[in-house]
């Protein structure tokens, strides 16, 4: 699969509801060698070590928090060091002042107990970012390989941490506010979703197993409980998820939502009707109660949906607008990446009802 790796986080502006966005600029791009985002010397074959934001969140002071799939970067100067008698390299979140520039970069912190955590590529728990979100208190959630922890955007301390039972890659993370729950599931198909107390321990599972691959999941509280949505992608599915109680109810599978109908010419000419899906790799609420949903990406789902961002209404189960330029060149142009170019979305955060990075 081709993609971006050096994806840009850009402005979108809305001048209306659900139309009318715009490319307004980069915040940060990774394609620029700087002395925060290079390390100095060579990683397969490469010097350019910052790439691919799966995660982006705005915290309650301003700060854009970024965590990177691909990324090496420094702690107290020093990019590497030695793990167990192998080299281990520092992968940190990056925390953005207003304006681009670096406000601090998180690799090593201390826990509750004391003890250190060190995000690096030879950890046996954590190293490439997989997700970002934020908790009701403002908390940050960072979904680092298998283990997720929480920040918070005052101290930068970490105030929690969860780590899965069975390894594996997780998703994004969400809390609701009203029981205190956290929820985090596998990217890996066939895993369960957990569900996870204040605290960040165990409570139980939100679902025995995830019948598709995700990257993300979103939840709504609704007059009759909780609904959760799973972007599913191989196969792509949006869906939907009911529980009447979370405390004491797993959730049950209640639609799949987001299929639509293209008309298309086949080789002959004749016009025929193709069945698509809706292929989010990322899911996020927007102010105004839509969707926001990044629509992946590949060689084998070559959708007319496919690299853009998708407004989409759950009660309605329809697409309401989009925005991006999808850019899907056979050879990468590393220097001329389009303003507003999107590939594989990883992710959303807004500023407003009119301002979303992404």
């Amino acid at each position: 699969m081709k993609k971006l790796l050096f994806v840009m986080l850009a402005v979108m502006v809305a001048s209306v509801a659900f139309a009318g966005w715009t490319f307004d600029s980069r915040f940060v791009n990774y394609n620029v060698d700087t002395l925060e985002h290079t390390f100095v010397g060579e990683i397969s074959g490469t010097k350019r070590v910052c790439s691919m934001p799966h995660g982006v969140v705005l915290d309650e002071n301003g700060k854009v928090w970024v965590g990177l799939y691909g990324s090496y970067g420094a702690h107290d100067g020093v990019h590497e060091f030695d793990y167990k008698g192998a080299t281990s390299y520092y992968r940190p979140v990056y925390v953005y002042n207003s304006d681009g520039t670096i406000h601090k970069s998180i690799s090593v912190f201390q826990m509750a107990d004391g003890s250190l955590d060190t995000l690096h590529s030879q950890s046996p728990i954590n190293g490439a970012n997989r997700g970002m979100g934020k908790d009701a208190d403002g908390n940050i959630l960072v979904s680092s390989w298998s283990t997720l922890y929480r920040f918070d955007p005052e101290t930068f301390e970490c105030t929690g941490r969860f780590i899965p039972a069975t390894l594996g890659s997780l998703t994004d993370a969400v809390h609701d506010p009203v029981t205190g729950f956290y929820m985090v599931g596998h990217v890996a198909s066939n895993k369960p979703l957990h569900i996870l107390d204040e605290n960040l321990d165990y409570f139980g599972a939100a679902i025995d197993t995830v019948p598709s691959l995700q990257r993300s999941i979103e939840i709504k509280s609704v007059d009759d409980g909780m609904d959760l949505f799973v972007g599913g992608i191989y196969p792509g599915r949006l869906y939907k998820y009911h529980s009447p109680d979370l405390e004491f109810d797993k959730f049950v599978i209640e639609d799949t939502l987001g299929n639509y109908t293209v008309t298309e010419q086949d080789t002959s000419g004749n016009d025929i009707e193709v069945n698509y899906t809706f292929w989010a790799s990322c899911l996020d609420w927007m102010p105004d109660g839509m969707l926001l949903g990044g629509v992946i990406r590949t060689d084998q789902y070559n959708s007319p949906k496919a690299g853009t961002w998708q407004i989409f209404d759950v009660e309605a189960d329809e697409f309401v607008g989009e925005f991006g330029t999808p850019y899907f060149p056979e050879e990468i142009d590393w220097e001329n990446i389009p303003d507003g170019a999107t590939n594989s979305p990883r992710g959303a955060t807004f500023v407003d009802a009119n301002t979303v990075y992404i």
